[in-house]
């Protein structure tokens, strides 16, 4: 005899999701960096840990809500990557605002390659490393949203 279905179908297995591990990488690392990095006075540091903090929570409500509402998973997922694309402006802004500052972004840019300026090469590596990470992270949230409006679809806007 088989085993009865569940009530409700199993979800919520948010952790295994890769999407979900990248999202707590990079609200780790924004934490990381904002305390290294930015004015402990800055405004910008409480919006960036909290859309990176968004950006991983809608991720795992979306994904428990998958039990019960295609819809509502993929709407939670949508605002997960908008959080996270906020949180790449503001890393470009910050390094914009970082070039401007601190000499022409041409003298900058070639000061990091050359070497000079100590730190200053370092800190530009990491935050062009984070950036593409965050680009990256976008796009794989950009499939996964297409993955689910695809099973809604399938399933006549029922979620």
């Amino acid at each position: 005899m088989e085993a009865p279905q569940p009530f409700l179908p199993k979800k919520g297995n948010y952790e295994d999701l890769a999407c979900y591990k990248k999202a707590t990488v990079i609200y780790d690392l924004t934490y990381f960096f904002t305390q290294k990095f930015l004015l402990k006075s800055d405004r910008t540091i409480d919006q960036m840990v909290q859309a990176a903090r968004s950006g991983k929570q809608n991720i795992a409500e979306g994904s428990a809500a998958a039990a019960t509402s295609a819809a509502t998973e993929l709407k939670l997922t949508n605002v997960a990557r908008a959080s996270m694309k906020e949180l790449l402006g503001k890393y470009i802004n910050h390094l914009e605002k970082t070039f401007v500052e601190q000499g022409g972004i041409r003298e900058r840019m070639t000061a990091a390659r050359l070497g000079y300026r100590g730190g200053q090469k370092e800190e530009i590596a990491r935050l062009a490393h984070e950036n593409e990470a965050l680009r990256n992270y976008c796009e794989q949230l950009k499939h996964r949203i297409a993955e689910l409006e695809q099973t809604l679809a399938e399933k006549g806007g029922k979620g």
